[in-house]
């Protein structure tokens, strides 16, 4: 049973656990309004002695010794970390979509007047006012005033697009450049953590912060977060968080890591032209076709990749050991010089041989002799008469028994010596067969035997590798006083590292190897991250219909082809209706062909003015020099008979109206303008992705921008709604409730004062315990 005291221990250990419950309550309430607070409570257990006594009586009553406070924790759910995280990736990935495409719809949703519906009318209506006076230079100056108005607005709207797209790319930039920061800010404080818990402090407050940068990554990109406990010695663990992209559809066992404990991983921003090239270095990502995320690898704090990081550690351990044994050989050198000074001192003034000391027999002899010297010594001493004979007798006590101690003495420090090199011997045994088994481990040999010096005790120790090895015979320990070559790992300039001994290498890690163990992915495609950063990457790259393989994942690129398509199919189809009959410079008559039919040649209206692509595209496409200097005209009418008798026919203007007014099939063109052919049934086919008259095509372009802008609204709107709910589960567990606070402190006050009233009632019990024995 407890003892008497014990109790005051007990009520003593009761004060404490509340007072410590009231603090972490009032730190609790404080913190109510701290952005990423978790709230704290303690972990107490009942302190109970469970061993039983030898001789306790079958009355004797076990009971607890009060309550212990051992640690302090934080209330959370990890199962509402990842449902929130999740839906955080959904809603930043579709709030960065739509705000892209807001973007878009700034550039394209015609709100005046003056758009592209407008422009067309204005050039079917110019050529109707043609097609009544074909000789009219006027007439025929306000068409090509309205078609420079289309043109101009086809241009404008390739480079407001253009400008879009670097805004985008510049945006872009931004986001990595912030998940990049975030990811550095979790390393710091991984470190700052695992060293706080090292010393026995849980760093809940930083781990706060932790999950609050952990909470704005979860929105940028899809990621799953893992604690381990890593072992640092016995009694001592600490948390070890891992976060890798966690993208729908990835192979769980070949997750990319974005942070591994003090390890982090850096993106960056990677582009391709069409041909799937890199970019030259100094060339504006801007000019690119294909935009990816690459991932640089793992590092820790000091720019080392783990496997170059465990490399170090694995090399400094060696050289640790090495230098162990180096300073065992010293101690050996130590001991040899003892030795010699201990022989030297054996042979002044007695003479005495190492094996007086050393053979039992003789040693037990020698003492005997010794002894008994001093005896007859003593017994002269008794028996001497007159002052002469005492004195001399004393004299040879004295020296007898001096002789004695000395080799007393001497014995001693042999046995003392004699121990401390078995001592050292078994120490270097076991320091050898270490050092053998971390040398293997590199694919090095420790050659046997090892050379020991019998008369100072030190050793030799030389290393190989197996034939045809790079090292043969190396000494790596060398006698008391030898210098040993270091064990290095070195970086070299093909990302390879390279393991030396000394100027020696012995092996080297392929940078395969480097790169696997750092996470390195040098070409993070779509789909591999979901989030903010999914969104901007699915913008810039997104095709649909004019991919290869064409996908439903429509981008800036999507609209930029939709427009050249519709530019390049206008201009061709414009240019094909204004074939003129060729003239015979000798007949001033239309020229007849050998089969018989007219001979027409080109007489362009529009062309690109890009001298490095001839293909029409929005942002080349211009009016032609032949018809801005006049050679060009539009052709009234192509009839060789009405040409020839120069009559006003004005049917190919009123075919140029039906052009404007009929339908078209709109063939997908990539990004310099190139009609884009799939094989179909064996045979190349143009890729049409729209028929339609011209309105109609730009009008789908707004269609399907809009269909894409209600889509990701509403399901933004559902993601925000399932982030909201998860949100407010997780703040009911997590956050600070100022009822329950104060339930709690209630509670711990009253446990306080019930402590202290123990402590008091046990006191007046002793008191008068000790008035009833006065």
């Amino acid at each position: 049973m407890i003892s008497t005291f014990g109790g005051f221990s007990m009520a003593k250990l009761g004060i404490r656990s509340s007072q410590q419950g009231l603090q972490i309550t009032g730190n609790n309430i404080t913190n109510i309004n701290t952005d990423g607070y978790t709230r704290q409570r303690i972990n107490q257990v009942s302190l109970y002695h469970g061993a039983a006594d030898r001789y306790a009586a079958s009355t004797d009553i076990r009971m607890g010794m009060g309550a212990l406070v051992t640690s302090i924790s934080q209330i959370r759910d990890p199962f509402l970390d990842i449902r929130y995280r999740n839906e955080a990736a959904n809603v930043g990935f579709y709030d960065e979509k739509l705000a892209n495409l807001e973007e878009l719809k700034a550039v394209l949703d015609e709100v005046s007047k003056d758009g592209i519906h407008t422009g067309l009318e204005e050039i079917r209506t110019q050529l109707q006012n043609l097609a009544g006076n074909v000789d009219s230079k006027t007439n025929e100056g306000l068409v090509q005033s309205a078609c420079q108005k289309l043109v101009s607005l086809l241009n404008k709207y390739s480079a407001d697009l253009k400008t879009q797209k670097e805004t985008s790319l510049t945006g872009f930039g931004q986001n990595v450049n912030d998940i990049n920061n975030i990811l550095t800010q979790i390393q710091e404080l991984n470190v700052e953590i695992r060293k706080s818990q090292l010393h026995g402090d849980n760093a809940l407050e930083l781990q706060d912060n932790r999950n609050l940068l952990i909470d704005k990554l979860s929105e940028m990109t899809k990621i799953k977060v893992t604690y381990t406990d890593e072992k640092i010695s016995d009694g001592i663990v600490v948390d070890r968080l891992t976060i890798e992209l966690d993208a729908p559809g990835q192979d769980p066992a070949n997750r990319v890591k974005l942070v591994d404990g003090e390890f982090v991983n850096k993106l960056e921003i990677t582009a391709t032209d069409a041909n799937g090239t890199p970019l030259p270095d100094g060339t504006p990502l801007a000019n690119g076709d294909q935009y990816n995320i690459q991932l640089n690898g793992l590092t820790n704090p000091s720019g080392d990749t783990p496997l170059m990081a465990e490399m170090k550690n694995v090399m400094n351990d060696l050289n640790n050991q090495v230098n162990s044994l180096n300073r065992l050989n010293q101690q050996f050198a130590a001991l040899d010089a003892k030795k010699q000074d201990w022989l030297n001192e054996i042979k002044t003034p007695y003479n005495w041989g190492e094996n007086v000391f050393n053979d039992p027999t003789e040693r037990k002899k020698t003492i005997q002799e010794l002894q008994d010297a001093v005896n007859n010594a003593r017994e002269e001493v008794r028996n001497a008469q007159g002052a002469p004979a005492i004195e001399a007798a004393k004299k040879k006590l004295y020296d007898a028994q001096a002789k004695l101690n000395t080799f007393n003495k001497l014995d001693r420090q042999n046995t003392e010596l004699t121990s401390q090199k078995t001592r050292l011997e078994g120490q270097r045994d076991a320091k050898l067969a270490t050092l053998e088994t971390m040398l293997q481990a590199q694919g090095l040999t420790m050659n046997p035997p090892v050379a020991i010096d019998q008369t100072t005790g030190t050793f030799t120790v030389t290393v190989s590798t197996p034939p045809p090895g790079a090292l043969n015979g190396v000494q790596l320990i060398a006698g008391a006083g030898g210098t040993s070559p270091k064990f290095e790992a070195t970086l070299q300039n093909d990302g390879s590292i390279q393991l030396n001994l000394g100027t020696q290498a012995f092996a080297t890690k392929a940078k395969k190897d480097v790169d696997e163990a750092a996470h390195v992915d040098n070409n993070l495609k779509d789909g591999k991250l979901y989030g903010v950063l999914e969104a901007d990457l699915q913008y810039l790259n997104g095709k649909g219909s004019f991919g290869d393989p064409a996908t439903d994942i429509r981008g800036i690129a999507y609209y930029q082809r939709s427009l050249d398509t519709l530019a390049q199919t206008f201009a061709n189809t414009m240019n094909a209706l204004n074939k003129r009959l060729k003239i015979d410079p000798n007949t001033d008559k239309p020229q007849i062909g050998q089969d018989g039919k007219p001979v027409y040649e080109d007489a362009n209206l529009f062309e690109s003015n890009d001298p490095n692509n001839p293909n029409i595209t929005a942002s080349n496409i211009s009016i032609s020099k032949g018809w801005l200097d006049g050679t060009v005209k539009i052709t009234a009418s192509i009839d060789p008979g009405a040409v020839e008798h120069g009559t006003n026919d004005n049917s190919n203007i009123h075919s140029m109206i039906a052009a404007l007014n009929g339908k078209h099939d709109f063939a997908a063109v990539d990004a310099d303008g190139n009609v884009i052919q799939d094989t179909v049934n064996g045979q190349l086919q143009d890729r049409n992705i729209f028929n339609g008259t011209f309105e109609d095509m730009f009008t789908n372009i707004n269609r399907i921008l809009g269909t894409d802008m209600s889509t990701t609204a509403t399901l933004l709107n559902n993601a925000s709604i399932a982030a909201n709910d998860r949100a407010v589960a997780r703040e009911n567990v997590s956050s600070v409730d100022l009822n329950e606070e104060g339930i709690n402190l209630v509670q711990y006050q009253k446990s306080f004062t019930a402590a202290c009233r123990v402590m008091t009632t046990l006191d007046e019990m002793l008191q008068t315990l000790l008035d009833v024995k006065r």
